[in-house]
């Protein structure tokens, strides 16, 4: 599945790649955070993400240390 962000999501600087999971991940916490701002997301995806050792946030396009960005807190 590829995608493309519309031009205002582009701007988005945790935005690096289109191609991997992270960019999807991404615009889902954007779009959720826009419809309701008192999302879940992201809580519940760095509980799946983080303890898994089937297959590394690396190999899915996220960047080193991501869980400690502000995007992701």
């Amino acid at each position: 599945m590829v995608i493309n962000p519309p031009s205002r999501a582009r701007q988005l600087q945790e935005l690096t790649s289109q191609q991997d999971f992270y960019a999807r991940a991404v615009l889902m916490t954007a779009l959720l955070r826009r419809i309701e701002p008192e999302e879940t997301w992201r809580d519940q995806l760095k509980d799946l993400i983080l303890p898994t050792t089937v297959i590394t946030p690396d190999e899915m396009g996220f960047p080193p240390n991501w869980d400690m960005n502000p995007f992701w807190v």
